[in-house]
Formats: structure tokens, C-alpha cells, sequence
């Protein structure tokens, strides 16, 4: 009887350790990150990967876990890192979910399982505002029939457009349809999801500003920052540097419009122009003289220009595309950020250091060490993990993430947050994910 009891509580211990308290304990990978700003304020939104292991083979040289994944939200204020919210969404196959996105609010989800479906959540708390059920009770979704895919094809049913602001449902026979959260309707589209997620670059040897005007960093283990490709600009060089790369959709929208919005004004400017000078035309009634011959030409040229510029137009409103790649990342016109190593060892920290360039000339504006990163987050893996995988879970470190919202940088790498203000490079808050 005592031995049995032994045996019992020996087990019951050796179990708890295998498990991991998703709403308190560490995660151990990130899968998504979002930014809210609304007039409950500004948060930073993470969808986190809590691994629970159940066994655990050793063999070769080689150690072999295995368990399962599950998931939580938790929502940072931006100013303070204070969390705000948590919330357990449970396993990662059976209750898979992603975020589509936001309206003023709202925090939409859409998870496969059927007890909260299509559902929105406060994006401070994160409680449940409303779930599907209570959504198809009434107004445009009444009786919508959700799509049920398998947890691998999420995305291929669910999203958000950037450009519409509208989220993005499918129904059971396939169909894809725009909700519009603001106005409560729903319509019917020919148009596909979009992964804004999908094979994007966070950093890079190469990063502009505009279509033409760019930086780069030089292939050798120090590296000067060059205007474009000019060797005489470097003044300043960067172990193992990379730019910080701007990968938000929506200011790529905002680059888009902005450049939309120019070439309508260039294009009013030159139909105005023609208008005038046919008026011209029309006062000399079709005489030709040197001087029409001039006009003439003036106005055929500026209606080539015109079929180029809509063209561009053409191009910029391409589905799916960019405005243009590696884009900076940059709090003002000239700015940008490099992270850089300290050293030359396998325990080199990252450095962050922010760059402003005015004409060719370059100006380092601030220098901050992160002792607490490693420049290459693969070094984490080295430091005792998979030791305490057990108690630990099985912490992956190579998810990065860089946001600039208001005056802050927002750095999310190797399971850790930490919010920089750009003015003067003090760190404002730092912690463990």
C-alpha cells in the first residue's frame, strides 16, 4: 500500500512538471503580433505559443520531444508593458484560431471551435464581446453559414483587407465575402485573402525610403551604411548589421495613396494645361502657324505623360503588391534603424543603433545595447532550454518582429518585448513573453 502510494505521488508529480500554466508561464514561441490604437488606447496584441511536452527520446546525439501546442492572446499597453489582458484559446489544432484585425473596439477572431466561432473581443481586456451565435442572430450575418476548415487552411477562409478595412469570411460552399463591421453589411466577392503575413523580411542588407532612393549595407562582417551603392558615403559601419525593414501593410497603403494622390494632382495640372491650350487652338481656327505647331506638340507630349502616369496608376493598384520593397522603417523623412552585434563571439548582444540621413550624410543619432538579446536569437537555444524542456516547455527563439507606433520601437525577439522611445533611445519597459 505504501509503495503503490509512493508510486502514485511520484507519478502525479512527474506529471505536473510535463505541464505548463498557459495563463501564467512563459511561452515558448510567438506566431503573430498586432498593433491597436483606439480610444481605449494603444496596445500591442501577441498570439502565444505555450508547448506542453509529453515525452521526451534521446538517441545519436539527437533528443527527440514530443507534446503538443497551445494558445494564447495577451495584450501589452504600449506606454506602460503593463498586460492588460490574457486569455486562453486553448489547443492548437483542435481550437486553432487567427486574428483578422480590428474596428474601433473590436478585436475580431475567428476560431474553429464551434462554442465561440466568428466572434470580436474588447482589444484591451480581450473578454468576450460577442460570439457567432449571438453575430447570426440578427443583422447581415443572420443565418451565415461559417466555413469549417481544417486548422491549416485558416487563412485561406478568413482575413482582412487592408485596402477596403473590410474583414474577409468564407461560407460552407466556398465563397468568400466582405464584412463590413461599421456599417453592418456583408457582400459577396470575387476577390481572394490576402497573407500579409506570408514570407515577409524584417531586415535586410538593403532598405529605401522612396522607389529610387535608397541605403545599403556592404557584404563584409563590418558593414558601412552607404547612400544607394556609393562607397564615399560610408562613414559609419555595423557588425553583422541589418535595417530594420517596415512590413505593416497599412503603411504601405498609406506610401501607395500618398503617391496616388500626387500623380492625380500632376494629372489635373496637365489636363488643365491641355484645356487651355486647345482654347488657344480654337482662337487661331485651326491656322497653322509656327506657333500652333508648338502648341500642338506641347499638348500631344503632355498627353503622353498623362498615359504614362496612368500606367504607374495601373501598377500601384496591382492586387496583391507593394508599393515597392524594403521599405525602412522610420519614425521621420531620413530616419532609420540598424541592429548591430557588440561582438565578434557566439554570445555578441544586439545593438540598435538609429541612423538620420540628410542629402548623403549620414548622422548616428543613438546607440542601445540589449543585454538581454543575443544578436543571434539561435544562440538562445544554446543556453540550458532544452535541458528544462520539461518544466520549460520547448521554447523556439527565432521569431522576430519590429513596429514603430507613435515615438516607440517595439522589438519582439528570442521570447522577450521591449519598447525603446526613438527620440532618445532609453529603454521604456522591457520583459519576458
Amino acid at each position: 500500500m505504501r509503495y503503490t502510494l509512493s508510486l502514485l505521488i511520484s507519478l502525479l508529480l512527474l506529471s505536473s512538471c510535463f505541464h505548463k500554466d498557459v495563463m501564467k508561464d512563459s511561452a515558448d514561441d510567438v506566431a503573430a503580433v498586432f498593433f491597436y490604437s483606439g480610444t481605449e488606447g494603444k496596445y500591442i496584441i501577441t498570439k502565444e505559443q505555450i508547448f506542453q511536452a509529453q515525452s521526451k527520446e534521446s538517441g545519436g546525439g539527437v533528443t527527440n520531444i514530443s507534446g503538443y501546442a497551445e494558445y494564447r492572446i495577451t495584450c501589452y499597453d504600449l506606454l506602460t508593458g503593463n498586460q492588460t489582458g490574457r486569455v486562453n484559446l486553448g489547443e492548437g489544432i483542435e481550437k486553432a484560431f487567427c486574428i483578422l484585425g480590428s474596428t474601433p473596439g473590436k478585436l475580431w477572431i475567428y476560431s474553429i471551435d464551434p462554442g465561440i466561432g466568428f466572434h470580436c473581443r474588447n482589444p484591451k481586456t480581450l473578454e468576450l464581446i460577442s460570439d457567432e451565435k449571438a453575430l447570426t442572430a440578427s443583422g447581415p450575418l443572420k443565418g451565415f453559414s461559417f466555413a469549417r476548415p481544417e486548422w491549416m487552411k485558416l487563412k485561406g477562409s478568413y482575413g482582412i483587407n487592408i485596402e477596403n478595412g473590410k474583414l474577409m469570411l468564407s461560407d460552407m460552399q466556398g465563397f468568400h465575402y466582405y464584412f463590413d463591421a461599421e456599417k453592418s453589411t456583408l457582400e459577396k466577392t470575387e476577390d481572394g485573402l490576402i497573407d500579409y503575413d506570408w514570407a515577409v523580411t524584417k531586415t535586410g542588407s538593403t532598405g529605401y525610403f522612396s522607389k529610387k532612393e535608397y541605403v545599403s549595407l556592404n557584404a563584409n562582417g563590418r558593414q558601412k551604411l552607404q547612400y544607394g551603392y556609393e562607397d564615399s558615403t560610408g562613414k559609419f559601419s555595423y557588425l553583422n548589421g541589418e535595417i530594420i525593414l517596415d512590413v505593416d501593410p497599412v503603411h504601405d497603403l498609406a506610401r501607395k495613396n500618398e503617391a496616388l494622390a500626387i500623380i492625380g494632382g500632376r494629372e489635373k495640372t496637365l489636363k488643365d494645361s491641355i484645356a487651355s491650350l486647345t482654347k488657344i487652338l480654337s482662337a487661331k481656327n485651326g491656322s497653322f502657324t509656327s506657333f500652333a505647331y508648338k502648341v500642338k506638340n506641347g499638348i500631344n507630349s503632355m498627353e503622353r505623360e498623362i498615359d504614362n502616369l496612368e500606367r504607374e496608376k495601373t501598377a500601384i493598384n496591382r492586387k496583391n503588391s507593394k508599393y515597392f520593397d524594403n521599405a525602412v522603417l522610420s519614425d521621420a523623412p531620413g530616419n532609420l534603424f540598424i541592429i548591430h552585434g557588440t561582438d565578434v563571439s557566439d554570445t555578441s548582444r544586439m545593438q540598435v543603433t538609429k541612423v538620420n540621413l540628410n542629402g548623403k550624410i549620414f548622422t548616428e543619432t543613438w546607440t542601445v545595447k540589449l543585454p538581454q538579446f543575443y544578436r543571434d536569437p539561435g544562440k538562445a537555444n544554446s543556453k540550458g532550454a532544452f535541458e528544462t524542456v520539461f518544466s520549460d516547455g520547448n521554447p523556439s527563439f527565432s521569431y522576430q518582429w519590429f513596429g514603430q507606433p507613435e515615438d516607440k520601437l517595439i522589438i519582439i525577439s528570442q521570447l522577450r518585448i521591449i519598447c525603446i522611445d526613438v527620440n532618445s533611445g532609453k529603454t521604456t519597459w522591457e520583459h519576458p513573453l
